[in-house]
């Protein structure tokens, strides 16, 4: 059994060599190849083999793991059972092995000692997500259709990823892995004294994932790690798929219902993605989010179309298109084009929405609070995925890391940020009184908030973004 760490595997097919089994040679569908660390295991007749410390063997009680073996145990070769006479610890990652689907039984020799055909992943979590990705398509399916071949995944979480959805799966029963977790008071020698020590080491953050396998985000995600978790949980699964699969939809669209689509545009080559995102608003402060389109080689003007065949579809609802590089051009194909006028325009050199270092976080922060507050739900398990490795990587500037896509975000947050345009009509105009712990004994009234009419003329700011009314002297009052 190979017991691969962290990432360099790659799945080698095999149609042309059999394999020694007992039962005589059989078939084997291919060959992984990873690294890790290896144990040199010598028995009384010469026989050596090379394997991880969780290789299983066979003794005379069954299996058993190689870094559990000691001197003078019994384990079974070809030609009965042997005794171990030597293990050396080599203290080197090297390329390790193992077989995929060996027919019959699923056991066979190496070096002439029987073994079991069964593969471990440790750490899991930390593995790339392209990596894990492409791992789990071409080499789960090949290992399943085995009576007797088994997948073992070990990790501490590493946030909202591959392993995260993998456990979550396990643990509501829609997979077919066995979820076991191993709590930190459970390992003999832990105490309160050990977890306060920790602690003091390495951070309540740290602590909570490695020691109370907490799926959190980072310290610098943008949302809260304890909302990241309880999002992680109210996802959902799509009502139906549309659009070749690439449309969720989590809420069919209601008559007289008010609904906005965010939209973010790749280039359709692979990899980034374009997003649309749509929501139902129901007031200011309640807001659901209902489909999700996702595709990363949907040609622009293609994606101009799908736009406005989500858009039919909710509605007529109106559209909040990010107009940066190639959304441009879907904005004007939508625009000019196809002559759908459903694009809310707040970019005076452009159609649609132009993301500025300044409109961007004012959208981040806005989004934030509508998470934190409760007053939007996201069902997609993609988005939420996202928001996991969402980083204030520069400070006011967030996005995901280089290997990981924000594209389900970035047209979330436009969505979103159209309650703040002045096209938005449905906002909840109640007056609020503040909580008293922020109220100030005694302020003058030229302190008191001031009513703006809504017959005042909207302008822009230096990046070309509306953010409220102009003075005559031509300063912003926010609206």
């Amino acid at each position: 059994m190979a017991d691969f760490i962290n990432s360099n595997i790659k799945v080698f097919e095999n149609s042309k060599y059999e394999v020694l089994t007992p039962n005589g040679f059989k078939d084997f569908k291919g060959l992984i190849k990873g690294k890790n660390y290896t144990l040199r295991i010598e028995l009384e007749t010469g026989k050596k083999i090379e394997c991880t410390p969780e290789h299983k063997l066979f003794n005379n009680k069954g299996v058993i793991y190689a870094k559990d073996l000691m001197l003078n145990d019994i384990i079974e070769t070809k030609d009965g059972f042997e005794r171990v006479v030597g293990i050396d610890d080599l203290n080197e990652v090297v390329d390790v092995y193992e077989l995929l689907q060996v027919d019959g039984d699923n056991t066979y020799y190496t070096n002439d000692i029987k073994q079991e055909n069964c593969l471990f992943l440790d750490e899991f979590a930390f593995v790339p997500n392209n990596i894990a990705d492409d791992f789990m398509a071409s080499v789960y399916p090949t290992i399943v259709t085995g009576k007797t071949s088994k997948i073992i995944i070990a990790s501490t979480p590493n946030g909202m990823n591959h392993f995260y959805h993998i456990w979550r799966e396990a643990v509501k029963g829609e997979n077919n892995f066995r979820p076991i977790k191993v709590n930190w008071w459970e390992v003999p020698g832990r105490d309160e004294a050990f977890k306060e020590r920790t602690i003091k080491d390495i951070g309540i953050v740290r602590w909570n994932q490695e020691f109370l396998a907490r799926f959190l985000g980072s310290t610098s995600t943008l949302i809260d790690s304890d909302l990241l978790e309880r999002m992680g949980q109210m996802t959902k699964d799509p009502t139906h798929l549309s659009m070749g699969d690439l449309l969720y939809v989590y809420e069919r669209p209601e008559l007289d219902k008010m609904y906005i689509m965010g939209v973010d545009t790749a280039k359709g080559t692979g990899g980034d993605y374009s997003v649309i995102q749509v929501l139902k608003i129901n007031d200011e402060h309640d807001i659901d989010h209902v489909a999700t389109y996702r595709c990363n080689t949907i040609a622009p003007h293609d994606f101009a179309q799908v736009c406005i065949s989500v858009s039919q579809y909710y509605n007529g609802c109106y559209m909040m298109v990010e107009n940066n590089d190639v959304g441009g051009q879907v904005a004007d194909s939508i625009w000019y084009e196809y002559e759908y006028d459903k694009i809310v325009n707040v970019d005076k050199k452009g159609i649609g929405v132009r993301a500025t270092r300044k409109s961007k976080l004012a959208a981040n922060m806005l989004m934030k609070r509508y998470l934190e507050s409760g007053w939007l739900d996201i069902k997609d398990n993609r988005t939420v995925y996202e928001f996991g490795v969402y980083e204030e990587i520069r400070p006011d500037i967030f996005q995901a890391p280089r290997t990981e896509h924000d594209d389900c975000i970035t047209s979330l947050l436009w969505g979103l940020y159209f309650v703040t345009t002045p096209y938005f009509d449905g906002k909840n105009m109640k007056v609020k009184t503040i909580d008293p712990k922020y109220r100030l004994d005694g302020s003058p009234d030229e302190d008191l908030p001031i009513m703006m009419s809504d017959s005042v003329d909207y302008d822009y700011d230096e990046d070309g973004f509306n953010w409220g009314t102009a003075n005559d002297d031509g300063s912003f009052l926010p609206y």
